[in-house]
């Protein structure tokens, strides 16, 4: 039987990193405060070559209102680009209800260049756990 050729599932261990997010920021532009940083890679001088996102997982702790949460790339200095936004749907949690959840996939991985950072921000103040999968290659 043939050994495992693919080289992120074989010699690249996976990264779960998290962050969450509670204070509002209803900015589009990069300004204002309150963004988590949910993860930064590892910079070229330290050996890394980028950070491959997988899925990016939004799940709300509490009752929403309709409002939105907000993913952001900065390079290696301190520029916040706004990357996308997902909507959040008013959600009355229950015991019959879960919170608000979605998840963003990436078929042929996102690719974040060495010593960028993800971060995350909401519109609202509400809370959001934000969970970024992939690994650094």
């Amino acid at each position: 039987m043939a050994g495992n050729t693919d080289w992120y599932v074989a010699k690249v261990p996976p990264v779960i990193a998290m962050g969450t997010v509670t204070t509002g920021n209803t900015a589009r532009d990069g300004s204002g405060s309150n963004f988590v940083d949910i993860y930064t890679t590892v910079a070229t001088g330290s050996g890394g070559n980028g950070f491959r996102i997988e899925r990016i997982q939004i799940k709300a702790i509490v009752t929403t209102t309709a409002g939105t949460v907000r993913i952001w790339l900065t390079d290696t200095g301190t520029v916040k680009k706004l990357y996308t936004e997902v909507a959040v749907s008013a959600v009355t949690v229950s015991a019959s209800q879960p919170a608000f959840e979605q998840t963003i996939y990436f078929d042929k991985a996102l690719k974040i260049p060495p010593g960028w950072t993800i971060s995350a921000t909401t519109h609202n103040s509400e809370s959001f756990n934000v969970i970024v999968e992939g690994a650094e290659y």
